[in-house]
């Protein structure tokens, strides 16, 4: 059954990509050293237990040969070919976004009720946010809000992983490609990228802090989305962390990617310091209309130049 896997097929393999993998056909992670492996196990039908050791940094000198082992166990636990696999592994249909905190104590066995109510409420408005934006740059505040939006919500598929930190997967899965049309960018892609792209606008937006010309740097803000009510979301998941909030973005490879799109942003805890900052300048900014105006409403101990 085994077919010939170049090396170059196996540099395709990513720590993260192999771990989603495993994650979604049933295997299940028995522990991880941080930044150095993880043992993940399952058992065949006939309760035969399997493990595979996955490495976390590429550079590690044995990793293509961990991930070839990787591969000639999936081959023989799911009876077929490895580059049957290791098409699922680098191409799958679907975009993820995670989001990783810092979790407080009590959540190692599970998340309060309420808290995990108001959790996946701010992250819900997160995507809102950045569906609208794909529908309408002027539709961000709508209380209507969009038919494309809302059915984009109703399609994400959330889990949450308890291991060091508290990691969740927003997994959105793309549609399957129609041959007989040209091929169009989905909306579901449009909205990861808009989405990867308004938290790079606040990340850079950030640094320095203030920024030197700040009333450019809003306007340029709410050019791609950011407003007073995407800083109120990041925010708002920086309280559910003790200490900062990382983004991490995977697109799938079975689609063309348009544009570069950074696959981690992290908000450290003085970065969500900076962002409430901001937020409360996006109060100001959008009640005037011009640098002057917006100038003169800044209280004097701000000292940013406009």
């Amino acid at each position: 059954m085994q077919s010939a896997i170049l090396p170059s097929e196996i540099q395709n393999v990513g720590p993260l990509n192999l771990s989603d993998y495993l994650k979604k056909t049933g295997w299940k992670q028995e522990r991880e050293l941080p930044e150095r492996v993880s043992f993940w196990v399952n058992h065949d039908q006939g309760a035969t237990q399997r493990r595979i050791l996955l490495p976390l940094q590429e550079h590690f000198f044995d990793f293509e040969m961990c991930i070839e082992k990787a591969l000639k166990t999936l081959e023989a636990f799911e009876h077929r070919p490895q580059s049957e696999i290791l098409q699922d592994i680098v191409s799958p249909g679907i975009d993820v976004i995670r989001i990783r905190l810092d979790q407080p104590v009590n959540w190692r066995n599970g998340i309060p009720l309420q808290q995990s109510l108001a959790l996946t409420q701010t992250i819900e408005k997160m995507l809102k946010i950045a569906a609208l934006q794909v529908v309408d740059s002027q539709m961000e505040t709508s209380s209507s809000g969009s038919v494309l939006a809302n059915e984009f919500l109703d399609r994400i598929q959330i889990q949450i992983h308890h291991n060091e930190k508290l990691e969740i997967e927003l997994v959105s899965p793309l549609p399957k490609p129609d041959s007989s049309i040209p091929q169009a960018v989905p909306f579901e892609r449009k909205v990861v990228d808009v989405l990867a792209a308004q938290l790079t606008t606040l990340q850079a937006g950030i640094t320095p802090f203030p920024p030197p010309e700040l009333f450019q740097t809003l306007n340029e803000m709410r050019k791609v989305g950011v407003t007073r009510n995407l800083c109120e979301t990041i925010t708002g998941l920086g309280n559910f962390s003790r200490d900062e909030v990382e983004f991490g973005i995977s697109r799938s490879r079975k689609l063309p990617a348009e544009s570069y799109v950074k696959k981690t942003i992290h908000f450290s805890s003085d970065d969500l310091q900076k962002i409430k900052e901001l937020n409360s300048w996006f109060d100001l900014f959008e009640r005037t209309a011009c640098p002057n105006s917006f100038q003169a409403g800044m209280p004097n101990e701000f000292g940013v130049t406009h």
